[in-house]
């Protein structure tokens, strides 16, 4: 009998065509990690407006300049 209330959407494995994406930034394991190479980003270029998102791709952290 199959389970009822398993989100199948998270067990499903990610394409890997979208992890070459993410093989060109640097990853940040965890919110905390990402958010100090932001202030350390910013605190060595002023001009910088940076911040984290959460990737669903590799499940780590990136910087970007969108906010």
């Amino acid at each position: 009998m199959p389970r009822r209330h398993t989100n199948q959407k998270a067990i499903r494995p990610l394409p890997i065509l979208n992890k070459s994406v993410c093989s060109q930034k640097n990853r940040h394991p965890t919110k905390q990690q990402a958010l100090q190479a932001v202030e350390n980003q910013e605190m060595s270029n002023p001009q910088l407006k940076l911040d984290a998102y959460h990737c669903g791709h590799c499940r780590g952290w990136h910087l970007t300049n969108r906010r």
